[in-house]
C-alpha cells in the first residue's frame, strides 16, 4: 500500500492518459449502433455446415446487402443476422437463396423488426438511464456520508463518486468505440446494460474506500479531542 501511495502520481497520470484516449476514441469514431438504436430487422436462422464468412458473403455478394451483422451460436448451428428492415417477401427470397447455397437444412427460426420510432425511443431512454443513474448514485453517496462532514464536506463525496463513475464508464466505452471501428462491434441494449453493470462495480469499490476514509476520519477526530 505504501508503494502505491508513493507512486500515486504515476497511476494518476496513466489513468488520465487512458481516459483522454478513450474520450478521443468516442469523439473520433463514435459508436457503431446496432438495430436497437437504428431500427432494422433481426433474423435468427439455422444454417448447418456454414461459417460466418460464407454467410456474410451470400448477403453482400449474392443479395447486395453490405451492412449485415452476423453472430454465430455454435451449439445450435444458428446465426443471428442484423440488417435494415426487410419485408416478408424479401425474407422469403433470401431464405431461398440461402437454401440454394447451403442446402435444405437451412431453417428460419425467429424474426423481429424494430421500427425507427421505437429505436429512437430506446436510444433516448438509454442515455437518460446512464445519466440519471450517475446523478442518483452521487446524490445518494453525498447523503449517506452527510454525518462525516469534517474535514471533508459530504457533497465532495458525491462529486468524487460522479468523477469516478464518468472515468469508469468512458474507458470501456472508448474501447468499444475503437472495436466498432476495427471489427464492427455494434452498440445495442446489451452494451448499455454492460455500462450500468460497470457502474455498479465502480460505486461498490468507491463505497468501500469511502468507508475506510470515514473510519480514519472518526478515529483521527477522537484522538484530537
Amino acid at each position: 500500500m505504501n508503494w502505491i501511495l508513493r507512486h500515486k502520481n504515476y497511476f494518476l497520470i496513466g489513468s488520465t492518459i487512458v481516459l483522454v484516449l478513450s474520450a478521443a476514441s468516442i469523439a473520433t469514431f463514435g459508436f457503431k449502433l446496432g438495430i436497437d438504436f437504428t431500427s432494422g430487422s433481426l433474423w435468427q436462422i439455422k444454417i448447418p455446415n456454414a461459417d460466418s464468412v460464407e454467410v456474410r458473403e451470400v448477403f453482400s455478394k449474392d443479395l447486395g446487402i453490405e451492412e449485415v451483422g452476423v453472430s454465430y451460436d455454435a451449439p445450435n448451428q444458428s446465426y443471428s443476422l442484423a440488417f435494415k428492415e426487410i419485408s416478408d417477401t424479401d425474407r422469403g427470397n433470401y431464405l431461398q437463396v440461402l437454401r440454394q447455397k447451403f442446402g435444405d437444412g437451412v431453417e428460419s427460426q425467429d424474426f423481429s423488426a424494430i421500427s425507427p420510432v421505437i429505436s429512437e425511443e430506446l436510444k433516448r431512454k438509454a442515455i437518460w438511464a446512464i445519466g440519471l443513474a450517475m446523478l442518483a448514485i452521487s446524490l445518494y453517496i453525498a447523503f449517506a456520508f452527510r454525518k462525516v462532514s469534517k474535514p471533508v464536506s459530504s457533497w465532495k463525496y458525491g462529486v468524487v463518486t460522479l468523477i469516478t463513475l464518468v472515468h469508469d464508464v468512458i474507458i470501456p466505452a472508448g474501447i468499444f468505440a475503437l472495436l466498432g471501428k476495427l471489427i464492427g462491434a455494434t452498440a445495442d441494449i446489451n452494451f448499455v446494460v454492460a455500462l450500468l453493470f460497470v457502474m455498479g462495480f465502480s460505486v461498490h469499490d468507491t463505497i468501500v474506500v469511502f468507508d475506510r476514509v470515514r473510519e480514519n476520519l472518526i478515529l483521527f477526530r477522537d484522538k484530537m479531542k
